[in-house]
């Protein structure tokens, strides 16, 4: 048998052993993050306060054996030494269908790892360096890539010394202080996010498949990264679609689960935002928009702060391989923006002043909220949407 062969074999049994740990990791990790508390923490009851070292404490607990972690990641590791010995070895233009399932399930394991408290880049490195040309796959890596974000921003609002640079000292990575100040600031996170709904989903939907288990742990990193971002008291504006939320509506309840999108949107501006009813929470927004032109020709599903970016997916081309007339290609599926395609976006997000026709979800009650979705339901079909912008990654 040939070395090619060899290879082959080591790679398949590899991914198989790394589904079947991810899939045990993720079956503990869901439960913990759906546990997490509703309520933004009172900073001054620093018990209510929630971080990953818990989470992960508490996966640990779940499993039987005390060495849980200490075994499941020694398989994570030596399963995944062919997956990366080979990552390493293929050039960046290498054909995708060879980088495709070597790179998911990498980042699989670091996410796996991540999950199980123990730091480890390597798996990481050759996905983000084929994202460098190639962009981000969608799945795993996507939503990993998104998550840091979050969590970036997370980590230099609090001053951490690790997070300073010779250009940001300590005495600007701290926010105004005050009510004054609070109104002024502007969010440190924008979200151009036209289907919500679809990360969540992929968190807590139910599916033993390998491609949905690594794309669930993903969703639950993402998911995790903001939720911790907002506990913390990180500021944020949250645009939503409401073209995306009609056809969402009008499509009625989920066959898989029977649940009402209207439910599912309230949910997870509550369990994501902390939201209480018929409160209002200036630093941290859902909007519900009718986009104009220039913000419908930016890329769909974007995480911005203010210092990265990321793209969830490309938008169309033409058949030529050039981008239409109405459109601007961003790239690869899924990547970092440049700093000025960064800056131009939150430029273009934070110069759209509200209108009367939007709804600020997270200042409204469930009842308000209900009324609108069924306004929604019964108005007719705007023309032209894309549904392509309501998939998730």
């Amino acid at each position: 048998m040939d070395q090619l062969t060899e290879d082959a074999k080591a790679i398949a049994q590899a991914m198989n052993v790394i589904d079947d740990v991810l899939a045990l990791i993720l079956k503990h990790v869901r439960p913990q993050l759906q546990s997490l508390p509703n309520a933004l923490p009172d900073p001054r009851n620093p018990e209510q306060e929630f971080d990953i070292t818990s989470l992960q404490s508490r996966v640990l607990a779940s499993f039987p054996e005390a060495t849980a972690g200490r075994r499941l990641s020694s398989m994570l590791l030596t399963n995944a030494a062919p997956l990366l010995a080979k990552a390493n070895s293929l050039p960046l233009d290498a054909n995708p269908e060879q980088l495709e399932p070597l790179l998911k399930y990498l980042s699989g394991v670091w996410l796996g790892l991540y999950f199980l408290g123990i730091p480890f880049i390597h798996p990481w490195e050759p996905v983000a360096r084929h994202a460098e040309r190639n962009g981000y796959q969608r799945g795993p890596a996507i939503f990993k890539a998104a998550g840091d974000v979050y969590r970036e921003a997370r980590r230099r609002s609090a001053g951490s010394p690790a997070s300073r640079t010779a250009e940001q000292p300590a005495a600007t990575v701290a926010p105004p202080k005050g009510p004054a100040a609070a109104e002024r600031e502007e969010p440190e996170m924008l979200l151009l996010d036209p289907n919500p709904i679809a990360i969540r989903d992929r968190a807590f939907q139910d599916d033993r498949s390998p491609d949905f288990v690594l794309a669930a742990i993903g969703a639950c990193y993402e998911l995790l990264q903001l939720r911790l971002y907002l506990q913390a008291g990180g500021s944020i504006r949250h645009f939503v679609f409401r073209s995306t939320l009609q056809e969402t509506f009008q499509r009625g309840a989920d066959p898989r689960t029977g649940k009402d999108p209207a439910d599912e949107l309230w949910a997870l501006a509550q369990r994501s935002y902390g939201l209480r009813d018929g409160g209002d929470n200036k630093k941290q927004q859902i909007v519900v928009i009718d986009p104009d032109e220039t913000i419908k020709r930016m890329p769909p599903s974007v995480v911005l702060s203010t210092r990265q970016g990321i793209f969830r997916s490309r938008l169309r081309r033409s058949k030529d391989g050039e981008s239409s007339s109405d459109e601007i290609y961003y790239g690869a599926d899924g990547n970092r923006l440049t700093d000025t395609q960064r800056d131009l976006m939150r430029s273009v997000l934070l110069k759209r002043e509200d209108r009367p026709e939007d709804l600020i979800v997270t200042a409204t009650s469930k009842e308000k909220f209900k009324e609108f979705c069924e306004e929604l339901r019964s108005a007719p079909m705007p023309p032209c949407i894309d549904s392509a912008r309501t998939s998730p990654a």
